[in-house]
């Protein structure tokens, strides 16, 4: 929001003097009005538009994602903002289910790769991709293991999971983590885990998760490539900042 405050000279060159107190409109180059607002002394308010760039054309690297599938934004999105690889240079398996150490090396990437030490856990050894991932997760309390010697990095992330670690996220970064909504307008609201409770009420709240076919949450499914690329997407626009 930009604030003008023009001199009562000006006032006098641009307006008649009855409409100093009263609301004013002025118009773009595109012909719609902008809304000017007047506080009844001398200062006007009004927000300029932002600029609508046209998306460019998208050359789609994968042959299992076409324009007519839900997913398609979404994966452009992630794709274009190096979130998420395909699975090989033209495919990215939209159907496959995420693991939980694709989840934590999007985040960690997402924050810049940062390098943080080495990750305790038995199962996660030094040399795999997602290592340094799993240790700085760890580390900023993003994610805890199975247990407290394995993390799982193989095993498929249930979506309530996938919430949850996107709290944290969100709270390690002073996001916005407020709940507006309540998961009893769910029909399997019964079937989400206490843990999850507060994690899946934050990620519906902000349009983050929603709910699937027959309003379903489907708190213990696993999330799919595709709809971790949703997922992310609405994280991104509804509260990265």
């Amino acid at each position: 929001m930009k604030k003008y405050k023009l001199l009562a000279l000006l006032l006098a060159f641009v307006m008649l003097p009855a409409c100093a107190s009263q609301d004013m409109s002025i118009v773009d180059q595109n012909g719609k009005t902008i809304q000017v607002a007047s506080d009844g002394k001398d200062t006007y308010t009004f927000r300029i538009p932002e600029k609508q760039t046209p998306l460019s054309p998208w050359e789609n690297p994968f042959n299992d994602v076409s324009e007519g599938d839900w997913f398609y934004k979404s994966v452009r999105y992630c794709h274009e903002n190096a979130l998420i690889s395909g699975t090989t240079e033209d495919t990215f398996s939209p159907q496959q289910p995420a693991s939980r150490a694709m989840i934590v090396s999007i985040l960690w990437r997402l924050d810049g790769s940062p390098d943080t030490g080495t990750a305790t856990f038995t199962d996660v050894p030094a040399d795999q991709y997602y290592a340094d991932a799993v240790a700085w997760a760890a580390s900023e309390g993003i994610i805890s293991g199975h247990d407290a010697d394995h993390f799982a990095p193989d095993v498929p992330i249930s979506r309530e999971q996938l919430a949850s670690i996107l709290y944290r996220y969100a709270a390690y970064h002073d996001w916005d983590t407020t709940i507006t909504t309540m998961l009893d307008s769910f029909a399997d609201a019964d079937a989400i885990s206490p843990y999850a409770e507060d994690a899946l009420s934050w990620a519906a709240s902000h349009g983050i998760i929603n709910g699937m076919d027959d309003n379903l949450l489907t708190p213990k499914g696993e999330a799919t490539r595709a709809q971790v690329a949703a997922i992310l997407m609405n994280l991104c626009k509804n509260i990265a900042v």
